[in-house]
């Protein structure tokens, strides 16, 4: 079969593949960033779920809906001796 494309313009939207290595970092300062925000195109992977356990156990909050993750900035943070950092086996959530 043979095809023929010819010179024209190109059109239309690439999304890239979402990386767990930026998705981690993202996370991390938009939790920090002390207002709204939204992170787009977030594989859930285990490792990327131990990251949103160790932020919620630290008192952020997500709203994790297609795709991507909202935080918002909790006032109250959870007492020293309360905290719980549930990391799994995510060496990355572990090493940030």
């Amino acid at each position: 079969m043979n095809k023929r494309i010819g010179i024209g313009v190109a059109k239309g939207r690439v999304t890239a593949p979402p990386s767990k290595s930026y998705a981690h970092r993202l996370l991390i300062a938009s939790a920090l960033s002390g207002g709204e925000c939204t992170v787009s195109n977030v594989g859930f992977s285990q490792d990327i779920k131990a990251t949103l356990d160790v932020l919620e156990g630290l008192g952020f909050k997500f709203d994790t809906s297609f795709g991507s993750c909202r935080s918002t900035c909790s006032q109250s943070h959870p007492a020293c001796d309360d905290i719980v950092l549930p990391c799994g086996e995510s060496a990355s959530t572990l090493r940030m």
